[in-house]
């Protein structure tokens, strides 16, 4: 979520202006509403919320800078989180990066130079006397006051001393100039990696130059790794050989031979800066420069205090401190005019080339770069991040804005796109799969990721009807959003279609044995009287011997109950079958017995999974067979018909679809 002004933070920080732009979040200028003072308010990037990672190093620089008090420190008064805001509320500090103060007055006079790196080094000794590694010192990390106070910042990727590695990423890109050899490695790093960086940053000062730089952030990495220092008097004859010591000690590639702790950097600091003094002394007090020891003769090893005889050891730190305060007054004064009066090139001229930022949106690095360069403007920073929008490589935001005025020294952040942030392929194994979007909790998450799904339908043994038993491409695969994927889907175990088996005349034990035999089974058994066929015996079955049908149908057969009984003759030589009168005649007419049936629409026909089929309705008398109505043609307007039947027996009506039998129903005219 973007704050803009007039915004409430946590009902008490109202926001009043963006001031910053960083890897993983964004700074504004705020007003905290019971304390009626200006902060900082640093708000994580919205699309880094959901980011463990992020999250994990937010919460490091909170609780790192927290731990810390010095005045050569950013505060760190409150942390919080308000919805989707992660944020960290830190003291605001009216003034300048070192970044910009060395674009505008490198090469840095002398003391200069050693005043603002004593004060680097104090807030470095407070972080680690408290077991914390900053990790990123640089000077846009560096903030300097209008009253010329040092104060660092961005704990982002500080870690504990005990426990220290460092990895390249991308959010550390505009860092590399400052790594120390071990950094750039990926290697373990401690105390002294500091120590290198601020050497880095003394030699920047003292040349308004980096030591190493590339066409790429690998290029530069592998030159801290391999290449040695430049000689800084190539660069600024004027810089003094005990700073040029200190820059070389601090930066030396094996962490071994650097200053064991910033502690003892410090000391030869404030050695550096007495013999400064006293070199400026010997200049201006002429025949008293025997009150102060030759800058030549004064060992690297020489301690602090003890080989300095107590009246000259006063008077020299009388010089520090006199020394001290030019530094500050010198960097108070540079700070007041960089504030109030325009800029001047290097050139000494007052041509500030002042422009309004234009859109870099679109555009890859390297044209970005020569864009910029038409006007000056050298100083870039570059992150990278995912975008569902902008194609790898492409720049998708800036910092400033399109439109702000800016000069040749303004430091300008432009982020790339990485392509689109992939994710991971969710598995949806044994997933229920419905064509009519019932689907259960797994699958709208393939729909949530965008995912076009295709689907194959397969016989599984192994996985019930409608479950996924397969899919493309599997579980974990790294995959763009909106991607194509494909689904296997069962269609339960696989039913083959066997011929029926003759069991006409076979007793129903030996009918259910060869039907079983058969992968099919004995339907319902329809019993009626038979004068040819034996009591138990098959007289008929529905479904035609050598018929193909599917697996599991079941065949329903006519079973006979054997002969009809007849009445016994009692000698008086009349037919005894009673007529239609109860009389017995045998002479009159046996009547006819007619009725009407009723044959109901077909299933498959009232469902409407086809629009016509095969219908026979036949009469099954005895052995007898007599086709009453059928038609290969059938639809659901011949249903219901009614069709007038004269006798006994059975009416069988079987439904065939592409030559198998799909239905089969009977109607016992007995009953």
């Amino acid at each position: 979520m973007k704050l803009s002004q007039g915004m409430i933070l946590a009902d008490r920080y109202e926001i009043i202006e963006r001031i910053g732009l960083g890897g993983m979040a964004v700074v504004y200028k705020a007003k905290d509403k019971k304390l009626e003072r200006d902060v900082t308010v640093k708000v994580m990037r919205e699309e880094y919320v959901l980011d463990e990672d992020f999250l994990k190093r937010f919460d490091i620089e909170a609780r790192s800078a927290a731990s810390l008090s010095n005045t050569n420190i950013v505060n760190v008064y409150d942390v919080g989180k308000e919805d989707d805001i992660n944020f960290i509320v830190m003291e605001y500090i009216d003034g300048l990066t070192l970044k910009e103060i060395i674009h505008k007055k490198a090469p840095f006079e002398n003391d200069e130079l050693i005043g603002v790196t004593i004060q680097i080094a104090q807030a470095l000794s407070h972080a680690h006397t408290n077991n914390i590694i900053h990790r990123d010192i640089k000077p846009q990390n560096i903030m300097v006051t209008k009253s010329g106070i040092v104060k660092v910042m961005d704990f982002g990727i500080a870690k504990a001393v005990t426990t220290s590695t460092t990895t390249t990423t991308s959010n550390s890109m505009g860092s590399v100039h400052y790594f120390s050899p071990e950094q750039a490695k990926g290697k373990s790093v401690d105390l002294r990696s500091d120590i290198y960086s601020l050497g880095i940053v003394m030699f920047e000062m003292a040349t308004g130059e980096l030591p190493f730089d590339g066409d790429s952030l690998v290029s530069v990495a592998l030159k801290h790794i391999n290449e040695p220092m430049p000689e800084i008097s190539e660069f600024n004859p004027e810089i003094s050989p005990a700073v040029e010591r200190i820059i070389a000690k601090a930066t030396n590639k094996l962490s071994s031979l650097r200053y064991n702790s910033i502690d003892e950097m410090i000391n030869d600091l404030k050695r550096a800066l007495k013999d400064s003094a006293h070199s400026k002394t010997m200049v201006y007090s002429g025949d008293k420069s025997d009150e102060y020891y030759d800058f030549d003769n004064l060992d690297d090893d020489l301690d602090d205090e003890e080989d300095y005889n107590d009246n000259r050891g006063k008077k020299s730190e009388k010089k520090v401190v006199i020394a001290a305060v030019a530094t500050a007054l010198a960097i108070v004064a540079l700070i007041f005019a960089i504030f109030f009066r325009n800029f001047t090139n290097r050139d000494g001229t007052n041509n500030r080339n002042v422009v309004q930022m234009p859109s870099l949106t679109g555009l890859t690095h390297e044209q970005a770069i020569e864009y910029l360069l038409t006007f000056n403007i050298e100083n870039l920073e570059v992150l990278e991040e995912h975008s569902d929008t902008f194609v790898a490589g492409l720049i998708i935001s800036q910092y400033p804005d399109v439109g702000s005025t800016i000069d040749n020294y303004t430091e300008v952040t432009i982020t790339i796109s990485t392509g689109v942030a992939l994710i991971p392929m969710p598995s949806v194994i044994g997933a229920d799969w419905n064509e009519r979007l019932d689907y259960d909790s797994q699958i709208p998450e393939l729909l949530a990721h965008g995912l076009r799904v295709s689907v194959s339908y397969r016989n599984s043994e192994d996985y019930p009807e409608n479950t996924v038993y397969d899919q493309d491409p599997p579980a974990g695969t790294m995959i763009e959003p909106g991607s194509s994927i494909r689904l296997n889907v069962s269609r339960g175990v696989q039913v083959s279609n066997v011929p029926v088996p003759n069991i006409s005349g076979r007793t129903v034990s030996e009918a259910r044995i060869i039907l079983s035999n058969s992968s099919l089974i004995l339907g319902e058994e329809n019993r009626t009287h038979d004068n040819d066929v034996p009591e138990g015996h098959i007289i008929r079955q529905f479904l035609n011997p050598g018929s193909m049908v599917a697996q599991g149908t079941a065949v329903n057969v006519i079973v006979s109950l054997g002969p009809a009984e007849v009445e016994p003759d009692d000698g008086n030589g009349e037919d005894d079958t009673p007529d239609n009168n109860g009389s017995g005649n045998q002479d009159e007419t046996p009547p006819v017995n007619s009725r009407t049936v009723t044959i109901p629409t077909p299933n498959i026909l009232a469902n409407g999974d086809v629009n016509s089929v095969s219908i026979r309705v036949v009469l099954h008398v005895g052995s007898q067979d007599s086709v009453l109505w059928t038609t290969d043609n059938a639809t659901i307007n011949d249903f219901p018909r009614n069709i007038v039947i004269e006798g006994e027996g059975l009416v069988a009506i079987s439904v065939t679809v592409n030559g198998v039998l799909t239905a089969y129903d009977t109607i016992n005219l007995d009953e």
